[in-house]
């Protein structure tokens, strides 16, 4: 008799960190969204003002806007700025 045992998976999170002011943030938020649907990762939008933004800002030490952060478990990688972004998107979406 067999025991098949199940593995958890990871779930992964996109947190994606916007601001009012970056034009960049709306640029890209809708594909970062699509992305994320496609590889069935949760998205996350943290804004600037919200009570959890400062926090990711200083765990990620995040320093350009637009910004987001693929977590899974304890580990992540972050992606800045309008080319961090797109790389993201270049291995994400479904394009």
């Amino acid at each position: 008799m067999t025991h098949r045992v199940k593995e958890k998976m990871e779930t992964r999170e996109v947190i994606v960190l916007t601001a009012p002011w970056c034009d960049s943030c709306d640029e890209f938020l809708e594909d970062i969204q699509r992305a994320c649907d496609f590889c069935e990762m949760e998205f996350i939008q943290v804004d600037e003002g919200s009570s959890k933004y400062n926090s990711h800002v200083n765990r990620y030490h995040v320093y350009t806007l637009p910004a987001l952060i693929v977590t899974s478990g304890a580990s992540y990688k972050k992606y800045e700025g309008r080319r961090g972004i797109q790389d993201f998107l270049i291995l994400y979406l479904d394009e």
